[in-house]
């Protein structure tokens, strides 16, 4: 039963991972390895990418539990010296839990790990490493590739018991090789093209080290197979001529698809009226994308429903729809401003209201302060798509006196609609407007 369990299981995850794989190759990022010219290379690149941040948080999610179980009879203890390093580590944890790159050892990243899963020793914090380290990044590509051409599912280091990474990994590597294979490239070009990308990725993604095995205690019988938090192994070797990643792939010229692909690109571009992603140009170049007259592809009259929500609110959004210009300036700068929006998440919420002034006049200096949050368990806040339009016609439709919201007495409904998250008290402010 166990075992019938255990295939469903992981069915289910394959499911998942191959899902993930394939939405983020579908909207793959312009900004994404952008020195990367070949489009395979740099796609395979990616899904590699992906597949890591994957494995990010297998690793959070394996010092997380580990380090709060060990924290929370200590965060009860009757010594305040006690419970007050119990606070020291658990805030150390949560903040480490927020970097982007948690395996690297830039500042604030590992001094963080390092107080979090470990104890100070004469008077000194460090971080066990592993017996067999260090190795260099190529191993931990290698132990990657090696895992997932395997058929039993059963998790070796790198992999983390009961971690999606296994699962992704997989469908990325099926994915990547079919990148190799639209190139014509031979089985054993395709293998070290899979192998350079992985490279790659882990040295975009600042992979310094990683959760390893614990170590040798000098008993007999077999080693234990599980990632522990505790033990980190050293990724900073230099490695052997036959593993050194050769970036061969980086530096090749583009092959004929991506000749052609690049060619539509300009062609799609150049025409005012083709599709454009306002996700695609950075605020710097957003010149390029001025000639446009239609709104972007991310903007969907789908995040107008409002669970029942009184009709003006789909009016105010199909009217929006309607009328969207991109040669107003208010529109312009409604587009950039949704841009900006898009960029802060998932830190797009403002914080609980604290001293706020009385004085109306003070109000937008006191919104122009306020940081930026996360809200965790809050969906929807990696996606996006809806704060463009929503942020787009928030705006739109607060300036333009036609829009249905202007003839409206009770506008309650919009903005409990609009103002859960930063976007709308900023835009409020004389700084923006």
């Amino acid at each position: 039963m166990n075992h019938t369990n255990d295939i469903l299981t992981y069915k289910i995850q394959a499911y998942e991972a191959h899902f993930t794989i394939r939405l983020a190759i579908n909207n793959f990022p312009s900004h994404a390895y952008p020195s990367i010219q070949d489009l395979s290379f740099r796609s395979a690149c990616y899904a590699a990418d992906v597949a890591l941040r994957v494995y990010f948080a297998d690793v959070k999610r394996l010092v997380h539990n580990e380090v709060t179980s060990l924290l929370q009879p200590l965060l009860s203890d009757d010594d305040r010296t006690i419970k007050q390093e119990a606070r020291d580590r658990s805030e150390a944890l949560s903040k480490w839990e927020d970097e982007e790159y948690p395996l690297s050892y830039s500042h604030g990243v590992l001094n963080n790990l390092i107080h979090a899963v470990s104890e100070p020793r004469d008077g000194k914090f460090t971080l066990t490493a592993a017996a067999i380290g260090p190795k260099p990044i190529s191993f931990f590509a290698d132990a990657i590739i090696n895992q997932c051409t395997r058929e039993d599912n059963r998790r070796h280091p790198p992999f983390i018991a009961g971690g999606n990474f296994l699962p992704v990994a997989r469908v990325a590597l099926s994915e990547m090789r079919s990148f190799a294979l639209r190139d014509h490239l031979p089985a054993s070009d395709a293998k070290r093209f899979i192998f350079d990308a992985f490279c790659t990725a882990a040295g975009t993604l600042k992979i310094n080290h990683i959760p390893w095995i614990t170590n040798p205690n000098g008993n007999f019988g077999r080693p234990s197979s599980s990632i522990v938090h505790d033990v980190w192994l050293n990724l900073g070797a230099k490695p052997p001529p036959s593993l050194a990643c050769t970036h061969s792939f980086v530096s090749r010229q583009p092959s004929t698809s991506t000749l052609a692909y690049y060619a539509s690109e300009e062609i799609q571009a150049a025409d005012p009226r083709a599709e454009w992603s306002a996700l695609d140009p950075r605020l710097n170049n957003f010149k390029d994308v001025l000639h446009k007259v239609s709104l972007p592809v991310e903007w969907d009259i789908n995040h107008a429903t409002c669970d029942g929500g009184p009709a003006y609110i789909t009016e105010a959004y199909q009217y929006v729809q309607r009328i969207y210009n991109a040669s107003e300036p208010l529109h312009q700068l409604t587009m950039i401003c949704a841009i900006i929006c898009a960029g802060l998440l998932p830190r797009i919420f403002s914080p609980p209201f604290q001293g706020r002034p009385e004085s109306v006049n003070k109000f937008p200096r006191y919104i122009a302060g306020l940081k930026w949050v996360i809200k965790k368990n809050h969906k929807g806040v990696s996606q996006p798509n809806p704060f463009i339009t929503m942020v787009s016609t928030f705006i739109i439709c607060h300036f333009d006196t036609k829009s249905p919201i202007h003839s409206q007495s009770n506008l309650c409904a919009w903005f409990k609609k609009h103002s859960e998250s930063s976007c709308a008290l900023m835009f409020y402010t004389n700084d923006l407007f």
